[in-house]
């Protein structure tokens, strides 16, 4: 039962920050939330194909396409074709893309600052960084049994 209220819990804590983006009306204009999971993605991974990002954000690649396409339009993202293979592209940030990314980061970092001293902030770290662990543990087990 631990197991299932750990789960919960993770769970809330996502679609509370998710909905803590949502609420805010400046960020919704200029990005939607999947848009932003993307915008992420590219900036913790230089050049990253559509495929990388349906495999990691579960959703059709129509979508990918098309939300890459609007965040081209927007400036954030670019793609570059492979030059082996031109069926194969590569999504990355811009200049523009990773200067969003770092106003927005430094918003979340400035209100984490203001509810949290550095030491909670740490250990909130831990946690996270432990959490993610386990999830990636428990899909790796998971692909395995499937298999």
């Amino acid at each position: 039962m631990k197991d299932f209220n750990l789960y919960l819990q993770l769970l809330n804590i996502g679609t509370k920050v998710e909905t803590m983006f949502k609420q805010d009306k400046e960020f919704r204009k200029r990005v939607f939330s999947a848009q932003f999971k993307i915008l992420l993605m590219l900036y913790e991974n230089k050049g990253i194909s559509p495929s990388f990002i349906v495999e990691e954000l579960q959703i059709a690649k129509s979508n990918v396409a098309s939300m890459c396409k609007q965040l081209e339009e927007k400036g954030f993202v670019e793609h570059t074709v492979d030059d082996n293979d031109h069926r194969i592209i590569y999504y990355s940030l811009t200049k523009s893309g990773e200067k969003y990314i770092n106003a927005e980061l430094k918003k979340v970092g400035g209100l984490m600052d203001s509810k949290l001293d550095e030491g909670e902030q740490k250990q909130l770290q831990e946690c996270l960084q432990k959490s993610l662990e386990i999830i990636k543990k428990i899909g790796e087990e998971n692909d395995v049994g499937n298999n």
